[in-house]
């Protein structure tokens, strides 16, 4: 009895590892986006100024080479377009050229009029892959612009799109519901920190708008070291104080994941 007791044994356990073995073949390693950073930069003289770049637009992006099958990247390039060759009007140019071109026409029709004093205008746009790998890709679109007027102003965006769906991926559907307060006091008590407020301290005290209590910022993204966070001028705060930028570290932000993105972001994690 013993022996067929054994025998027993000795089957189960042959079949719990060849389960294993067929689950971890089903795990498939998902080839990462081949990508390449393009450069664009056009300079000139504008109304007779001495300055041979008072028209300036400098702008690095990304441009993907290929697709590994049953991604999904047209989101992705919408996003890298949008952040690259945005127009004043919120049209989309074709191309770099025309968009400086575009720039050079309007620069020109503001300051036809002899009332105004014309000024140089500069436009710096710079597109990051942030996170490339498992089916993620994230991506930070910096702006940084002067057209005139009281000072320049600079806008980060960031996203994070899940390329098997082919759809950009929000941190409400990361989050498990019930640790998203978790998260929020995370992220406070970093805020906190950076501008050494106390946890009392008051929000309209001390310059912010946050009038119906902390919030999360319009813009975050899943990179290698956890969950970015930026806050643009004028979101919760006068120009003066500029652009915020946190981060949740791995464990924290690991923490609070549902099951489905905490075995995903263990794979891209540093």
């Amino acid at each position: 009895m013993k022996y067929f007791t054994r025998f027993l044994t000795a089957t189960a356990l042959l079949w719990l590892m060849a389960s294993c073995q067929s689950f971890l073949s089903t795990e498939k390693t998902v080839v990462p986006l081949a990508i390449h950073t393009t450069k664009f930069y056009h300079a000139q003289m504008l109304c007779n100024d001495t300055l041979s770049d008072s028209l300036r637009i400098d702008i690095s992006s990304l441009a993907i080479d290929t697709v590994p099958p049953g991604l999904l990247t047209d989101s992705l390039t919408a996003f890298i377009n949008y952040a690259s060759l945005l127009k004043t009007d919120g049209t989309l140019a074709p191309d770099e050229s025309s968009l400086a071109a575009s720039l050079l026409s309007e620069n020109r029709e503001v300051y036809s009029d002899p009332d105004f004093h014309c000024q140089g205008w500069t436009l710096t746009r710079k597109v990051e892959c942030l996170l490339n790998a498992d089916g993620l890709f994230s991506v930070s679109g910096f702006d940084f612009s002067f057209m005139g007027g009281a000072h320049p102003n600079t806008q980060i965006i960031l996203k994070t799109f899940d390329l098997t769906t082919g759809l950009a991926v929000t941190v409400k559907e990361m989050v498990a519901p019930e640790k998203m307060p978790q998260l929020l006091k995370v992220v406070e008590q970093k805020f906190r920190k950076v501008y050494e407020l106390a946890d009392t301290a008051s929000w309209q005290n001390n310059g912010f708008w946050f009038d119906d209590g902390f919030k999360l910022p319009q813009n975050m993204a899943v990179t290698p070291d956890g969950l970015y966070l930026i806050y643009n001028q004028y979101e919760v705060a006068p120009y003066a104080v500029g652009t915020t930028e946190l981060i949740v570290d791995t464990d924290e932000w690991i923490n609070v994941l549902t099951p489905e993105w905490q075995r995903r972001f263990a794979r891209v994690r540093r």
